[in-house]
């Protein structure tokens, strides 16, 4: 038997608040014949969290199209991709210029000359404007129409070598943006596939392109777009965070300074914002992070953005793991604190539609700050729902950390009976996953001294070594990932000097 699509599902689910009112109003205006039984069905599985074809048809059993619901189901789906086309029209110059070349096309064939040639000069200005350069081609097509229309009257040799060049001209602008895409699809597929590369290891092809600077190739501006793109992916590939950080700036501007790309490209500009704060937590630039943070909150009020799907919700993903990275970074655990409040109500109103492994991360940097902050039960409450994750190997290494700092929390709350079967458990767990830290070693190793270990003294003793065998651990490259996810030495020191 036949899967029910859920073509339409996956497409409703996907509109912005304003693509569906937008809707709305379209299917007011284009939608022939039992409207409102049209609207019912978008509405019923737009309610659908999951799609369920019988749950549809019990709920349109009076309407007169339910007997064949696919064929409704259709039309609805074009008619949605339909008022998508005109929605995003207003705000993408290239749809302008297109909608005017076939207006063009269409006076041609009246015999209207004057008035298609109108339209070309229009056409013309907007794509060098914007540097359509793709759509270049299009239009001297049509130009050399009207000449071959009018038998070629008042045009000279000259008027034909122009057109060859400008056609060439267009060519070669295809070319390098062509070229330039491919080196940032390369270089990204790279990045997602994790392969471990070096800059002398880049492909041969491309070696050129990485000794020429934009200003000096005079690339376009959507081959800008591609350059830093790529180089910025290659420098945080290659661990050089200030030049990822430069790439990330320039790309910033480029958009910054033509309204146009920022219309045509506002998920580029989330994508490379974001990554720019990265950046500048990596190279514990705080004061730039915290007005980047500021800027990336402030976009879903600025037209461009609205619509991107779920802005709402990947404006406070982003946000908030920027926020709660820069105050642990930062050790400004009592600023956290203060901020935990909102950031809860935002997982309450946006976590659904929230990764998983972003969510994660949210609720065990929330225990990291519960912890420092001595409030160690709902450190704990954060913890069990990182470590009760059931798709472990969504997020293995974070639940690797989580069982580590789990161990400290019972520690603090005196849980020692305990404690001594989760240090079993937890080494066991690790074991099983591969070779152990040394920083994990000594923590279970310490941890099993420290709850034998009666008195005052003989703790801040034992903390005093586990201090500077850790001072040690974290000098060792191999060690500085664990560091990464807390600071032991941090507690070490707190607890050998309280």
């Amino acid at each position: 038997m036949k899967t029910a699509s859920n073509d339409l599902h996956e497409l409703i689910h996907s509109l912005s608040s304003g693509e569906k009112r937008y809707f709305r109003q379209f299917a007011s205006r284009h939608i022939i014949g039992e409207q409102n039984n049209y609207l019912a069905l978008f509405d019923v599985v737009a309610r659908q969290a999951i799609y369920d074809e019988a749950a549809l048809k019990l709920n349109l059993s009076d309407t007169s199209f339910v007997q064949y619901l696919p064929v409704a189901k259709r039309y609805l789906h074009q008619q949605i991709v339909e008022s998508l086309y005109w929605f995003h029209r207003a705000n993408s110059m290239e749809a302008q210029v297109q909608k005017n070349l076939h207006a063009a096309d269409i006076l041609l064939d009246k015999g209207l000359i004057g008035q298609s040639k109108k339209l070309l000069k229009k056409a013309r200005k907007d794509i060098y404007t914007c540097e359509l350069f793709r759509l270049l081609p299009d239009l001297l097509e049509r130009e050399r129409a009207i000449m071959d229309r009018t038998l070629y009257k008042g045009a000279t040799a000259q008027d034909l070598d122009d057109w060859e060049a400008e056609w060439n001209r267009a060519l070669d602008s295809l070319n390098q943006e062509g070229r330039y895409a491919c080196w940032s699809s390369s270089v990204a597929q790279l990045h997602y596939q994790k392969v471990a590369v070096r800059e002398r290891s880049l492909p041969e092809r491309f070696e050129p392109l990485l000794e020429i600077a934009p200003a000096d190739a005079g690339l376009s501006l959507r081959a800008q777009l591609d350059y830093y793109k790529a180089m910025s992916t290659w420098h945080f590939m290659n661990g050089n965070a200030e030049a990822a950080c430069d790439c990330n700036r320039d790309l910033l501007q480029v958009l910054d300074d033509h309204p146009f790309l920022m219309e045509q490209y506002p998920r580029r500009y989330l994508t490379a914002l974001n990554n720019f704060l990265i950046d500048n937590h990596q190279l514990k630039r705080y004061e730039a992070l915290e007005n980047g943070i500021a800027k990336l909150k402030a976009l879903p009020q600025r037209p461009e953005f609205r619509r991107i799907p779920q802005l709402s919700e990947k404006i406070f993903e982003l946000s908030t793991l920027l926020e709660l990275n820069a105050w642990v970074g930062q050790a400004h655990f009592g600023a956290a604190l203060n901020g935990l409040p909102a950031i809860q109500e935002g997982l309450n109103r946006y976590g659904k539609g929230l990764a998983l492994h972003h969510k994660l991360t949210f609720y065990y940097l929330m225990a990291y700050i519960y912890f420092e902050n001595k409030r160690y039960d709902d450190a704990l409450t954060w913890l069990n729902e990182v470590v009760q994750q059931p798709l472990r190997d969504v997020v293995e290494e974070l639940l690797r950390f989580a069982n580590l700092l789990k161990l400290l929390t019972h520690f603090e709350l005196g849980h020692y009976d305990l404690l001594e079967y989760l240090i079993n458990t937890v080494k066991r767990q690790h074991g099983m996953k591969g070779s152990l830290y040394q920083t994990e070693k000594l923590l279970f190793s310490f941890l099993k001294k420290l709850i034998n270990a009666t008195e005052g003294k003989r703790q801040k003793e034992l903390f005093s070594s586990l201090y500077g065998k850790l001072e040690l651990a974290k000098a060792d490259p191999e060690e500085r990932r664990v560091f990464n996810y807390f600071d032991f030495l941090r507690w070490a020191e707190r607890k050998k000097s309280g």
